[in-house]
């Protein structure tokens, strides 16, 4: 019985960070910016091709999953089962999609299982260099071709911000802002190149958006 509390507690959760996550204007604007430059990549890949396959890791609650669900077959993934259960709530009954939970740096998948791999909001979140080495290492295993990813490349402006508000609010999470030449060489030992890059809210945000090709082996 506890468990099924604790499940229903985590669910309750999931559903007020989903309704409240972009209810601000700047996260608003943000989120647009987001799915417009996404929307940007599936049609440039889709001149080459519509039949894509793609992991969408971590999914969270499903933020890009009726994007998806109208473009190609893919598998929503997340290391928290709650997120999954409302991931898959955002979608019509009649949806080409598959579910998985787990840890995306060990993830239960043949290698080369997917054309594209979409990580959207998550590098920012990891503070050490070999985890996110870890992490480009199991995606370039699993994904054929394409990488679809964010990360926060290093902006005075945002990063000065981030210091304002961490001054009145000491539990903010800390983030990382990479330097172009890091993040590069990072993917690239990894074995990918960069396609594309995309910046979500030029000189005003950290956050950009980069399509990445897996390099033959």
């Amino acid at each position: 019985m506890s468990d099924v509390n604790s499940l229903e507690k985590e669910l309750r959760s999931v559903k007020h960070y989903k309704n409240n996550r972009y209810r601000g204007m700047d996260q608003r604007i943000i989120n647009s910016k987001e799915l417009a430059i996404i929307k940007r990549i599936f049609s440039y890949l889709n001149k080459e091709r519509r039949d894509y396959s793609l992991l969408d890791v971590p999914c969270g609650y499903g933020r890009f999953s009726p994007l998806l669900e109208k473009e190609w077959k893919f598998t929503s993934l997340d290391i928290s089962l709650p997120m999954v259960l409302e991931c898959k709530k955002s979608l019509s009954s009649a949806s080409n999609q598959d579910f998985l939970v787990a840890n995306i740096k060990k993830l239960p998948l043949k290698d080369s299982s997917y054309d594209c791999v979409l990580t959207i909001r998550l590098i920012q979140h990891v503070l050490e260099k070999a985890e996110r080495i870890e992490i480009f290492k199991e995606i370039n295993r699993v994904t054929r071709r394409y990488l679809i990813l964010s990360f926060y490349k290093r902006s005075n402006i945002h990063l000065t911000f981030r210091r304002i508000e961490s001054f009145f609010n000491r539990s903010r999470k800390k983030i990382s802002m990479l330097l172009w030449k890091e993040f590069k060489d990072e993917v690239e030992s990894c074995g990918f190149r960069v396609l594309k890059v995309f910046p979500v809210l030029k000189y005003l945000h950290a956050s950009h958006i980069v399509l990445l090709e897996k390099l033959a082996v």
